[in-house]
């Protein structure tokens, strides 16, 4: 039978994308939200390799929906390295200057970082199949190992992936009676296709969202495409020498309701490939954003129940 081929990939992906955003908007309520899908894509379709029967079969029906049920891992990997590599027919840039927006400049960072870790209890170890290992390292760049003492050893693996620049998220991952924990961090660092200027940096006001005002500091335009649909306008602004564009979106109407309309309705992949090309103005905050949350609840209610 057919695996996945790209195009159903992306079409899932963006699928469990809004699927995992509806979830954190209905059990964050009031919080700012910053998550990775391919992370937790990642984490999952690990878990179902690691696994076996009934756990394993409740990730798989998740993971592929209707779709024929081969091929996740490997098109994660095609993503995580088409994300990773670099565009060598990029160069010719630095003789090309933009009418509108100027020379871009050279990107010197190296985009995607990721660390996939499975580390199992000393005393399960012989109950691992002998090719995961080898199949973790080839599909998903990962390590597998064991200890006696489950968490210090994880801690400690993943204290020295800084040196990688991917950093761990939290420390309390996994407890004293676990058997079997499963790890992952995504670092994305790249510069924008048309970096800001200086002068493009500059104090503005920003609306929030309880009616009351910040002064922040605000990009100004910088270039880009313009979308939209029948529930948000917004923008996305490319990346250098990579595969992968910042999107921002703005619901049309204010409130909660109006944003959880959009989440119901987005479809990013529509939206992406019918982008405006256009002289356009644009204005959005410099932001840091964290959120932390424990996904045991969603996972159950995506009827994971055995792994959660």
């Amino acid at each position: 039978m057919p695996a996945m081929n790209p195009r159903e990939f992306v079409d899932r992906y963006n699928e469990l994308t809004s699927l995992f955003l509806q979830k954190f908007v209905t059990e964050a309520q009031n919080e700012n939200l910053v998550f990775s899908p391919f992370s937790i894509l990642s984490l999952l379709s690990i878990l179902a390799d690691a696994t076996g029967g009934s756990t394993r079969q409740e990730v798989v029906d998740l993971l592929y929906g209707g779709l024929q049920q081969q091929g996740f891992p490997e098109q994660l990997k095609t993503a995580r390295e088409e994300l990773t590599r670099k565009e060598e027919g990029y160069y010719w840039l630095d003789t090309y200057e933009d009418p509108y927006f100027g020379k871009p400049i050279h990107d010197q960072s190296s985009h995607l970082h990721t660390a996939n870790m499975v580390c199992v209890r000393e005393d399960i170890r012989d109950s691992i199949h002998p090719g995961f290992k080898k199949h973790l390292k080839d599909i998903y760049d990962g390590v597998l190992f064991s200890s006696p003492e489950l968490k210090d050893a994880l801690l400690a693996l993943m204290s020295e992936m800084m040196s990688k620049d991917v950093w761990p998220l939290a420390e309390e991952i996994v407890s004293s009676e676990s058997l079997l924990s499963i790890a992952n961090t995504v670092f994305f660092d790249a510069m924008w296709q048309y970096p800001y200027e200086d002068e493009d940096v500059k104090m503005g006001i920003f609306h929030n969202a309880d009616h009351t005002d910040s002064r922040v500091l605000m990009l100004h335009n910088g270039g880009g495409g313009y979308v939209e649909n029948d529930f948000a306008t917004g923008f996305v602004k490319s990346f250098q020498q990579c595969s992968y564009s910042f999107m921002a979106l703005l619901p049309r109407e204010e409130g909660r309701g109006a944003l959880q309309e959009l989440m119901d309705s987005v479809d990013f992949y529509d939206l992406m490939h019918h982008q405006k090309h256009v002289i356009l103005h644009s204005m959005f905050p410099e932001f840091d954003v964290s959120f932390k949350k424990n996904l045991n609840q969603i996972i159950k209610s995506l009827e994971i129940g055995r792994a959660s």
